[in-house]
């Protein structure tokens, strides 16, 4: 019957752990009457396992204790032998329930129990040859060395490790439980007492810290409680199968799925049962290490994503902050290769249009629209004629699925209304056609830039951002204007050096003499030399020409009879660079310079003898210097400028 229901629980405990990814959490303890582990679910406190211990060659009647070793991440229980009765030390195999006999304890220990640095000890019972003393026991090879006598109590003697404190507690009696404790160090017997408050339980059988002011109490009346390092007990928690002796709650881990998908998917690693360790690792076999704190690791899960596939060992490792951290267990992942999804196409429909969605091919495909299957959509094409938010998700051989990380929304857009503007232009220039209202255009003749010689239009279309073109098309009128008839006319055909003659322009509304810069339709001139004169003329509508007219200048050779050539008179050096002087002048002379279109360029008054003169700041060319007394011009040297 046994054996039945030790099939029948272990059947249940491991549907248990394959419906649930977090490892429930396990207190286990040992029956001291018969042959017997079980483990509780602190979740619900139920039993959901029970082991038989076996040894080789030996018949157990009870497991009289039990402890976990934090550092090597084994367990032990004392046995009590049914022919002998006597107590062995062994380590035992919570998945099998097989026990490896280290040693005989020497005498009727009662409890077992490690600190943090992995090191066994033992307390002896009321019926021991030395009974109620605390012993440090080899773990190898079961030898036990005294520490010292405790006394207390009248049944039973439990002590328990807490190394949040490291303390030892000790627990003794039955209708009066004695509740103390003292620091591990200690080398006498000099306990602290603790005041009990709540409902101690009658004898305690095990004791299980769970936290830095916390202990599970296991007791006579086969149930658990709650107890703080302060003595208060709670209320029962637990209706146990038997009154269990020893507990201990050893770390769990469960890993989500042994096969993911790379990128898409991810390694879930769950723990829970770490109150012994400060620090849990996961190595997480592609080089990524992640450190968690127990507290946290033990309700919470590690998630790892792998980027490349391949088979993974992952690597749990635990420090309780004593001894070097060390490998508690591994798990063996694989991860297949999953596709790379990648979506292109417009984001924009316009009225009565469609878009064509292009998906990453192979595989299988299906196209969504706002989380909904689009029916028939398989392959890596979608033609979309209504707006939404599409994606496709990939499947590959592997049976790995993946998306695109963002999917396309895809929006109706509106066509773009263009606007131009029309505008007047003179005859032989050019005009170009701005439209405004979208990012690109196109126009009837091709070019936006426009040289008619009579008034036309011009058809113009765009396209906006969302790549919509309009629907009306909008017109430019370009208005092309004659340029205005313009004729020049002399006061004087021909004029003496020194001579003044009057330009008149006619044929436009305003006028601008090019050479002189002067606004008018008439020039007063003085050319020493023939000179072409231009003038630029505005119609009213804005258009212009250009007209020229030239003067023709003659030395007239009435100067050299009044006698105002002076042959003595001089300029040097000739050419010059600007820089020259005049000679044979008379101080009632005065000396004046002109450019070849007649501008006076400098005068001043001349010295007895010799004047010097600067035109340095003049262009190069040609120039006249003319020597003046009395109004009258009595030389005139042409002078050249390099």
């Amino acid at each position: 019957m046994k054996n039945l229901l030790l099939i029948f629980c272990i059947t249940v405990f491991s549907q248990h752990l394959e419906a649930q990814t977090q490892p429930a959490p396990l207190v286990w303890g040992s029956s001291a009457n018969q042959d017997s582990i079980w483990a509780l679910d602190t979740t619900s406190w139920l039993p959901v396992i029970n082991i038989e211990p076996l040894v080789t060659g030996s018949v157990i009647a009870g497991i009289n204790g039990m402890a976990y070793d934090p550092t090597t991440y084994k367990s032990y229980v004392i046995i009590k032998d049914n022919s002998s009765n006597t107590r062995y030390l062994a380590e035992i195999s919570l998945q099998t329930g097989s026990c490896t006999v280290k040693g005989d304890l020497g005498d009727k220990f009662s409890s077992i129990t490690f600190d943090k640095f992995g090191q066994l000890y033992g307390s002896t019972g009321d019926g021991a040859t030395v009974p109620e003393s605390l012993y440090k026991i080899d773990k190898a090879t079961a030898t036990s060395t005294l520490v010292f006598a405790m006394g207390n109590g009248n049944d039973g003697e439990l002590i328990c490790y807490n190394r949040y404190d490291n303390k030892m507690y000790h627990w003794s009696g039955n209708g009066t439980v004695v509740y103390e404790s003292w620091p591990l160090a200690s080398t006498a017997y000099t306990p602290a007492n603790i005041a009990l408050s709540g409902t101690p339980g009658n004898e305690s059988f095990g004791a299980l810290c769970i936290g830095p002011g916390s202990f599970v109490i296991s007791n006579i009346s086969s149930s658990c409680a709650y107890l703080s390092t302060t003595g208060y007990y709670s209320n029962s928690v637990s209706s146990n199968p038997d009154g269990l002796r020893g507990l201990i709650m050893p770390p769990r881990f469960a890993l989500g799925s042994a096969t993911i998908c790379a990128n898409t998917d991810s390694a879930e690693l769950y723990s829970n049962c770490l109150q012994l360790y400060d620090s849990v690792y996961y190595n997480w076999g592609d080089g990524n290490l992640n450190q968690i704190l127990a507290t946290s690791a033990s309700t919470a899960a590690s998630v790892h994503s792998y980027s490349a596939s391949g088979v993974y060992t992952i690597t749990v490792q635990l420090f309780n902050g004593a001894v070097p951290k060390s490998t508690f267990t591994t798990f063996t992942v694989l991860v297949s290769t999953s596709p790379s999804v990648s979506l292109s196409g417009s984001t924009n429909l316009c009225p009565g249009g469609t878009i064509t969605l292009t998906g990453t091919g192979g595989g299988s495909s299906q196209w969504y629209n706002s989380g909904v299957a689009v029916p028939g959509a398989t392959l890596n094409t979608l033609h979309v004629t209504n707006a939404g938010w599409y994606n496709m998700i990939k499947t590959n051989q592997s049976g790995c699925a993946d998306s695109s990380n963002t999917g396309i929304l895809v929006t109706l857009a509106s066509n773009p209304t263009i606007a131009v503007s029309n505008t007047a232009i003179c005859v032989g220039t050019s005009y170009t056609i701005s439209p405004t209202g979208a990012i690109s255009y196109s126009i009837s003749g091709g070019s936006f830039a426009v040289s008619p010689t009579v008034t036309s239009s011009y058809s113009v279309t765009g396209t906006n951002s969302a790549g919509c073109v309009s629907s009306v098309p909008a017109i430019a009128t370009i208005t092309v204007n004659a340029l205005p008839s313009l004729s020049l006319s002399t006061t004087n055909a021909t004029l003496c050096v020194g001579e003044t003659a009057t330009l008149t322009a006619n044929g436009a509304t305003s006028y601008t003499w090019i050479s002189a810069g002067t606004a008018a339709n008439t020039l007063t001139i003085n050319p020493i030399v023939s000179t072409t004169y231009s003038v630029s003329g505005t119609s009213s509508n804005g258009c212009s020409a250009t007209e020229s007219i030239t003067q023709e200048v003659s030395e007239c050779t009435g100067l050299s009879e009044n006698k105002i050539m002076n042959k003595n008179i001089r300029v040097m050096p000739n050419p010059s660079n600007g820089k020259f002087s005049v000679t044979n002048v008379s101080e009632n002379n005065s000396i004046e310079v002109y450019d070849m279109l007649g501008q006076l360029i400098l005068k001043s008054n001349a010295h007895e003898g010799r004047t010097d003169l600067n035109i340095s700041s003049t262009p190069a060319g040609i120039y006249f210097v003319r020597v003046i007394e009395n109004t009258k011009v009595v030389t005139q040297i042409k002078l050249i400028k390099e």
